[in-house]
């Protein structure tokens, strides 16, 4: 059989693939050629800088006219608990008082707070209890940020009608996990408890809790899960659940307890949030509005550690990011609509004499440019004998020569220690010149967001997204709860230079995937922003002043201090948005709105809601 074909058909083949070829490749010049990958479009000059942030006073108890002057802490502003009370009082615009005793708290009988925050460690529940009764009668509400010691309150009973609690069940009791309601933090009811392999590896929570049986009366937002043996009263399993987030009304005034060391890092700031809606008719507060994915430590220009690349992947290091890595990244990103920021680590050994390739470079200049999203620059390295100078005057001859201008505007830090050095030497490496914020990895005892020096403002990541864990969730509802926020880590340097099995690209980018595609879909709502956008909104929200009112229906909304657009997060209970003037709004969830305000004022008109509640007896 002549399987041969013929000349004609031949001729068009060799025509239509000719046609083929001239078409990808014209169309590759034409997008090489329109694509200004040399341009950071991020890289616009900052307007507001530290000098217009808005200063907390620290007096607090004057009188001014405002229905609340100040919020009472009873501790120490320096400790962890007093540093999340600050960060929270400085970010909702309310001013401290700090107390150091109960001596001195008694100065709250003449000017009543707003609300009284307690570290227990300064309450004697021997002879304090009573003006805690009284000043709860004077409408006082409280805040007891941690508990006293079990042993105490199971002996006093006072401090445990105080706090609504009906019985001690277990001075310790090991849980199965913990449960979050929803309608308190943003992101809807949520379960922690392990029941696979998966959430064995999420599973960081401390479930070794104090068993306390909270009032019938009281309302519960985060219980501790048991074994159903353990519950002898089966009429009331949820009521006799160990209570470790609720509300008790007590006398004038509403008594909030937490159980467990849930407020001395950041998860805190959304909690406080979560409980001042609960405490008011409405809670309106700024909000940052930006969610942001560094990519970190991005090592794809220098061949440094070819053998162990070679016999992980069968390629080399350039290889294996750019054809393998990169797609599967920006796939992520664009399934998710993400704007990604990618840290750029040059090289990671200055002692060898591996240096980095510029087309490597420029190729990836070009792909973040047509994704709209941002380069900057990562000051990691594994050399010992350099200084974080000589790797950035290094790093910058390579960038200059490579891009022809490109220009950086963020920055990443593996630490606050790295953070504080990138600041000292800002000034003196070109990379560096027009740096104006800096992604710090997740610290607890620094804040979210705030100036890393007058010109350059701190961004904290507030997740990983290869590594998250339970915390970790609970932590990004609170920080969705309180500030609109989050900036999720994917660290490549584990891939570079793996340590252990798991550093393994398919394993990390399956966890990563799964992580972003589940757990960021609910705050969709939210803004996704590259770090030089989240660091315009950032300024805005440090400096901003806002007062707030409400007369019949409508809350009346003055913002001062703001360059530009600002956002508000709404909170109600059981009414939602009619109309607004002078401001646009979005529903996050149930009684939880998103506010968009452009100019000085806005006007929020609220209606009831036609839903049904049924209340647990």
């Amino acid at each position: 059989m002549n399987r041969m074909i013929s000349r004609r058909k031949y001729v068009s083949m060799t025509m239509m693939m000719l046609v083929l070829l001239f078409m990808f490749q014209f169309t590759q010049v034409i997008k090489d050629t329109g694509n200004d990958y040399h341009v950071n479009e991020y890289a616009e000059k900052s307007i507001i800088n530290g000098s217009a942030e808005w200063k907390m006073e620290q007096k607090g108890i004057s009188a001014s006219g405002k229905e609340y002057e100040y919020v009472a802490f009873l501790g120490d502003v320096d400790s962890p608990l007093g540093n999340i009370v600050t960060q929270w009082c400085k970010y909702t615009k309310r001013n401290i008082q700090e107390y150091s005793s109960m001596d001195t708290l008694k100065q709250i009988e003449e000017f009543a707070p707003e609300v009284l925050l307690i570290d227990s460690a300064y309450v004697d529940c021997s002879k304090d209890t009573d003006y805690l009764r009284n000043w709860a009668k004077q409408g006082i509400s409280m805040i007891f940020c941690n508990l006293p010691d079990v042993n105490v309150i199971a002996k006093n009973g006072k401090i445990r009608e105080i706090l609504g609690i009906r019985s001690v069940e277990a001075y310790q009791v090991e849980l199965d996990g913990i449960k979050l309601f929803g309608g308190f933090l943003l992101g809807g009811d949520t379960i922690y408890t392990v029941e696979d392999e998966n959430q064995k590896k999420r599973q960081d929570l401390n479930l070794e809790v104090p068993w306390y049986v909270a009032f019938g009366g009281t309302k519960t937002y985060i219980v501790g899960m048991v074994n159903e043996e353990l519950i002898v009263e089966e009429e009331h399993k949820n009521e006799y659940m160990p209570a470790i987030i609720w509300r008790n009304s007590y006398e004038n005034a509403k008594v909030f307890a937490v159980n467990g060391d849930y407020m001395s890092d950041s998860t805190g700031l959304g909690i406080l949030s979560a409980m001042m809606a609960e405490l008011h008719s409405y809670e309106v507060y700024p909000v940052i509005n930006a969610q942001n994915i560094t990519v970190a430590n991005f090592p794809g220009f220098a061949e440094e550690n070819t053998e162990t690349i070679m016999r992980l992947y069968s390629r080399d290091q350039s290889d294996l990011f750019r054809d393998i890595m990169w797609p599967s990244i920006n796939a992520t990103m664009k399934r998710n609509q993400l704007h990604e920021t990618v840290f750029f680590m040059a090289q990671a050994d200055y002692e060898d004499t591996i240096e980095p390739k510029e087309d490597e470079y420029v190729f990836y200049l070009k792909e973040l440019n047509e994704q709209k999203a941002e380069a900057g620059v990562s000051v990691n390295s594994r050399a010992k004998n350099i200084t974080l100078l000589d790797k950035m005057v290094r790093d910058s001859a390579f960038y200059e020569e490579a891009n022809n201008g490109y220009t950086f505007t963020a920055a990443f830090a593996d630490d606050t220690k790295s953070a504080k050095e990138l600041k000292r030497i800002i000034s003196k490496a070109d990379a560096l010149q027009n740096i104006k914020t800096v992604i710090q990895r997740y610290d607890a005892s620094t804040p979210i967001v705030s100036y890393l020096d007058k010109d350059v403002t701190l961004q904290n990541t507030t997740s990983d997204g290869v590594y998250y864990t339970f915390s970790q969730d609970l932590r990004m509802k609170s920080l969705q709860t309180a500030l609109a926020y989050s900036n999720t880590l994917l660290d490549m340097y584990p891939i570079a230079w793996p340590e252990s099995p798991n550093d393994v690209w398919e394993n990390m980018y399956d966890d990563y995937s799964r992580n972003i595609n589940t757990f960021w879909r609910k705050f969709h709502v939210f803004d996704n922003t590259t770090a030089s956008e989240s660091d315009v909104r950032v300024r805005r929200f440090l400096s901003l002043d806002y007062e707030d009112k409400m007369k019949e229906n409508v809350i009346h909304l003055d913002v001062k201090g703001a360059a530009g657009e600002v956002w508000f997060m709404l909170l109600t209970n059981g009414q939602e948005i009619e109309k607004a003037e002078g401001a646009t709004y979005k529903k996050v969830e149930e009684d939880a709105y998103l506010l968009k305000v452009t100019g000085n004022a806005a006007q929020i008109y609220l209606r009831d809601s036609n839903r049904t509640y049924y209340y647990m007896k």
